[in-house]
């Protein structure tokens, strides 16, 4: 039953003496699926807004599926938003600052701009995000940034460090353009790590000028087989062009024991089991999560077929997220 559906009922009801007690109220509003998923969509609609998207915006089921068309520039202002949190405008209204100051060859000043920032995602908030993106690259549809995404240590030629990376891949109907929207992790300082909320926020978006379908005999065109590349090559880019390398202490302990760039506030991070088809933690995997909470069984009937082994490593997952 939707929305109109239930306005309709409720003039049926006064028309015919039912008075408000038997219509139109919050309570039988509440009590319809439709009608808190369509309050909902609103709420999305409107912390899109927040985000920066300005693109015409329908609140429909199909929302999530992304029947919306917004700009690739509006996409990777969403996930500067989710890197850190804040979203940016100049005094303009601009999202980016193009130019800073324009002055004559005297010094005066005839233009000047500058960003202001306005916090839309908690800092709990984006942990979590963090931690969702990162399985992403760590064992979903972006595993070959995991693979593939590196930045050497000191001169080239020398060991090479994974750049943590974290993103999502997208694929529209009948593989016509593939997409990867994300952000990489930049160096705090020497001996701080990585920090996620001091990177870059990208994205490539591909396909054919006409709009054909990039699928091909024996080859799709996903996200993750056309964007990906592409995104890497832009990931490593950015890396080389901020001096990345320069900033990692090949001496740290960490590095050289893990083979891995460990995150700033690294002893902030909490290792969670997951179960891949939910996203529950399981139970007794973190007691201080679970703590007051009803148990939850993991179900593995439906999982791979199997001895017990190889279904327990087709459910579970382990995520890390940093806590304040």
């Amino acid at each position: 039953m939707g929305v109109g559906t239930l306005k309709r009922l409720a003039l049926k009801l006064d028309a015919r003496g039912g008075g408000d007690a038997a219509g139109y109220t919050k309570e039988n509003l509440y009590a319809s699926v439709d009608f808190r998923a369509l309050a909902a969509l609103r709420y999305i609609v409107r912390f899109s807004r927040r985000l920066g998207i300005t693109s015409p915006l329908d609140p429909v089921i199909s929302y999530p599926l992304g029947v919306n068309v917004i700009t690739l520039g509006e996409a990777v202002n969403v996930y500067q938003a989710l890197k850190d949190g804040y979203t940016y405008k100049t005094k303009f209204g601009e999202p980016q600052l193009f130019i800073e100051k324009i002055c004559l060859h005297d010094g005066t000043v005839i233009f000047e701009d500058y960003l202001e920032r306005e916090r839309v995602v908690s800092e709990r908030t984006r942990a979590g995000i963090e931690a969702i993106l990162a399985s992403v690259v760590k064992g979903g549809t972006g595993q070959q940034i995991g693979r593939d995404l590196k930045v050497p240590m000191g001169d080239k030629g020398g060991p090479e460090l994974p750049l943590p990376a974290f993103g999502k891949t997208g694929t529209t109907n009948d593989y016509r353009n593939g997409a990867f929207l994300g952000f990489i992790a930049a160096p705090k300082g020497q001996n701080k790590g990585f920090d996620a909320a001091s990177g870059y926020a990208l994205g490539d978006y591909t396909g054919f000028d006409d709009n054909v379908s990039m699928l091909r005999k024996g080859f799709k065109g996903t996200g993750s087989s056309v964007a990906i590349p592409a995104w890497i090559m832009q990931a490593r880019a950015v890396a080389e062009v901020d001096a990345f390398a320069d900033r990692i202490d090949l001496l740290d302990l960490d590095i050289q024991s893990s083979g891995q760039a460990p995150m700033f506030n690294q002893e902030k991070y909490r290792k969670f089991t997951v179960s891949k088809r939910t996203g529950l933690p399981l139970p007794g995997a973190d007691e201080k999560t679970l703590q007051g909470e009803a148990a939850y069984t993991e179900d593995l009937s439906d999982e791979l077929a199997g001895d017990a082994e190889s279904a327990d490593a087709a459910a579970y997952t382990t995520i890390l997220i940093r806590e304040e």
